[in-house]
C-alpha cells in the first residue's frame, strides 16, 4: 500500500504511456507481481506486442486516467511535459516519469501538482542500447539505482513500488541529478558515438578486425537515436562543459 497524505492508494491499476524498453520492462515486472497494466491507444507497434500482458487499452488519455491509480509516463524526453499538461483527474492520482534529464520536468511537475493530482519525477539508472517492447525484460531494474527527484508539493511515497521492481530508490534534487547523470551516463554516450564516428571516417575497414573492447566502448553508439538527441538537447550545457573538461584532462595524459 502506498500513501499520498491521508489518502491510501493501492496502485493495483497502473497506466503506462510508452511501452518501449523502460516502460515495457516496468509493465512486464509489475504484471508478474499481480498488477493490472493499462495503456492508451497509439500507432506504436509496441502496444500490439504488449497486448498479452495488458488488462486494457483505452482510446484516449482521459479514459486511461479515469481508470488508473498510478500513471507512468515512459515516452521520449521531449514529450513528457506536453503529456503531463493534458492530465486531469477527479480522483487521487500519482503521475511519475522516467526521463533522464530533470531540470525543466521537475519545475513543471511542481506547477501542475495540486488537488487530487500529484506529479513526481523519477529516473531508473538501467537500460541497454536496444529499444522497443521486444527488448524489455522484467529483470532490467534488478539492483539498479532508481533516482527520485521530489519537489515542494510532493507527499507521495513511490519507494515501495520501486523496490518491487527490484530497484534501489535514491533521492536527490534535479540539479544534482543532471550533473551526476551527465557525468556517468550522458558523457559516456557522447564518447561512444564520437569514437564510432571517428573510426568510420578514418578507416571503416578496420571494423573487420575490431575486438570486444572496441565493441564494448561503442555499444551505445548503436542505441536509441531519438533518446540520444533528446539527452543532448535537454542537458546540452552540462554535457558541453563536461566534454571540454574531459578533453583537457585527456590532453594531460600525453
Amino acid at each position: 500500500m502506498e500513501q499520498i497524505g491521508a489518502i491510501v492508494m493501492a496502485f493495483q491499476k497502473i497506466g503506462i504511456i510508452g511501452l518501449g524498453l523502460i516502460g515495457g520492462s516496468i509493465a512486464k515486472k509489475l504484471q508478474q507481481k499481480g498488477y493490472s497494466i493499462y495503456t492508451v491507444k497509439s500507432k506504436s507497434a509496441d502496444i500490439q506486442k504488449a497486448k498479452p500482458i495488458l488488462a486494457g487499452i483505452f482510446p484516449t488519455l482521459n479514459a486511461l486516467v479515469k481508470e488508473v491509480d498510478l500513471l507512468i509516463i515512459a515516452t521520449p524526453l521531449s514529450t513528457i511535459i506536453s503529456i503531463a499538461k493534458k492530465i486531469k483527474t477527479d480522483h487521487p492520482l500519482l503521475v511519475i516519469d522516467v526521463g533522464s534529464v530533470k531540470g525543466d520536468i521537475v519545475k513543471e511537475f511542481e506547477k501542475l501538482s495540486g488537488g487530487n493530482l500529484e506529479f513526481l519525477s523519477t529516473h531508473p539508472m538501467a537500460g541497454t542500447e536496444k529499444k522497443g517492447f521486444d527488448a524489455a525484460t522484467p529483470d532490467l531494474f534488478e539492483k539498479a539505482p532508481w533516482i527520485i527527484i521530489p519537489h515542494k508539493k510532493n507527499k507521495a511515497k513511490i519507494e515501495p513500488l520501486l523496490r518491487k521492481l527490484g530497484a534501489k530508490p535514491i533521492t536527490m534534487n534535479a540539479k544534482e541529478h543532471d550533473e551526476k547523470v551527465g557525468l556517468i551516463s550522458h558523457l559516456p554516450m557522447l564518447l561512444s558515438i564520437a569514437l564510432w564516428d571517428f573510426v568510420q571516417k578514418k578507416d571503416p575497414k578496420s571494423m573487420e578486425i575490431a575486438g570486444p573492447s572496441f565493441r564494448t566502448m561503442t555499444r551505445l553508439a548503436h542505441g536509441n537515436e531519438e533518446l540520444y538527441k533528446d539527452i543532448l538537447k535537454f542537458n546540452k550545457a552540462r554535457i558541453k562543459t563536461l566534454w571540454a573538461k574531459f578533453l583537457i584532462d585527456l590532453e594531460s595524459k600525453f
